[in-house]
């Protein structure tokens, strides 16, 4: 935004911003810009380009609803390869699958059993021109590996800012798959990494352990402010050697309270 505002603040040119940190704040964005879009820019961005043209460009612009996916135009994807967009919001038991063709026509949207046979006849009339979109959460590793297997071209997209763009209060499984396939339709699908298969196990691994360990580190705080609760001498030392936790729970003098202790220290030992 800095580099933004070096640039164009010395030439003769209007600088408009807008996204997610102009939207949180504002006045610091308005330090470096003519004028801040707060919200989403569909709906207001035109109202703005006429108060330019009018020279009557104010300084804040907030949009006050959401943009329907619907009523938005999307770029030409029939000038692309791709004939088929194919997007399935997974879940335990069942999926959405949402295929839409080039001309953003829906060839199949149900809900259909979540399995590998259930999904290749799914795409089976399309597997000449079709790619795959799923959201990054946890059900997506095998719908990955079937798809490489399978050689289908495959994208998995960011939940965080996917929320972002296509967030509403009508929200379902159905409503879900359609979007996503829109977005994919569209070009605009914020892409997340999609981590190779032999590595997955090792940072599933690291990941637990770092939960396990803010867990661990919960515990800890948590016989230290009843400590501090009840304003009792420190005489323990550092509670994270275990030499040190024996008769913490026996200082508390109400039964409840030492059995709460007790159980902290019994899943730190753990």
């Amino acid at each position: 935004m800095l580099l933004l505002h070096s640039f164009f603040g010395m030439s003769f040119l209007s600088l408009v911003l807008g996204g997610v940190h102009v939207s949180a704040l504002p006045s610091e964005a308005l330090e470096h810009a003519d004028a801040v879009i707060i919200g989403e820019a569909e709906g207001i961005w035109e109202k703005l380009l006429v108060d330019f043209a009018a020279g009557a460009m104010q300084p804040t612009y907030r949009s006050e609803k959401f943009c329907s996916m619907e009523q938005m135009k999307i770029s030409r994807r029939d000038l692309l390869d791709r004939e088929m967009y194919t997007s399935f919001n997974t879940l335990q038991a069942t999926m959405y699958v949402c295929i839409l063709d080039e001309k953003g026509e829906i060839r199949e949207h149900r809900n259909m059993k979540t399995d590998r046979d259930a999904f290749l006849k799914a795409v089976a009339s399309y597997r000449e021109d079709i790619v795959v979109a799923v959201e990054c959460i946890f059900t997506w590793y095998w719908v990955a590996d079937l798809c490489h297997k399978e050689g289908i071209p495959f994208v998995l997209g960011h939940v965080l800012y996917m929320k972002a763009i296509h967030g509403g209060k009508a929200k379902n499984d159905k409503i879900d798959s359609q979007k996503i396939a829109v977005l994919l339709r569209g070009g605009m699908m914020p892409m997340a990494y999609v981590y190779p298969a032999k590595m997955r196990a090792t940072r599933d691994l690291m990941r637990r352990r770092n939960h396990l360990m803010r867990k661990r580190s919960e515990l800890y705080a948590h016989i230290q402010n009843t400590n501090s609760q009840y304003n009792l001498p420190d005489t323990f030392g550092p509670i994270a050697r275990h030499q040190n936790r024996d008769g913490i729970a026996g200082q508390f003098e109400q039964p409840s309270v030492q059995k709460s202790i007790a159980v902290d220290i019994e899943m730190i030992r753990t």
